[in-house]
């Protein structure tokens, strides 16, 4: 694991509800550690993947495998359709 340690971070930088959790005032500085875990795999690995789902959703879309319902009566015919089988 690797750590990364951030000195004199501004604590009006953080968000608030970081502050209100570590009890500190925004006009305090802090440092901050933060361990990185090392068999997180690397973005240029993951980001190919997600596009080839992201493009394999938008094609059974647009082969119509997916179904909108624009009304509450659509989703609920659509729904006893499927549990009355």
């Amino acid at each position: 694991m690797q750590t990364k340690i951030l000195e004199h971070i501004h604590a009006s930088e953080m968000p608030a509800r970081w502050r209100e959790q570590l009890d500190i005032y925004p006009d305090q500085f802090v440092t901050i550690t933060v361990d990185v875990e090392e068999d997180m795999p690397p973005e240029e690995m993951i980001r190919p993947e997600f596009i080839k789902k992201a493009e394999e959703n938008d094609r059974n879309y647009k082969s119509e495998e997916s179904i909108i319902c624009e009304t509450k009566e659509e989703s609920d015919a659509l729904l006893d359709k499927i549990w009355n089988v």
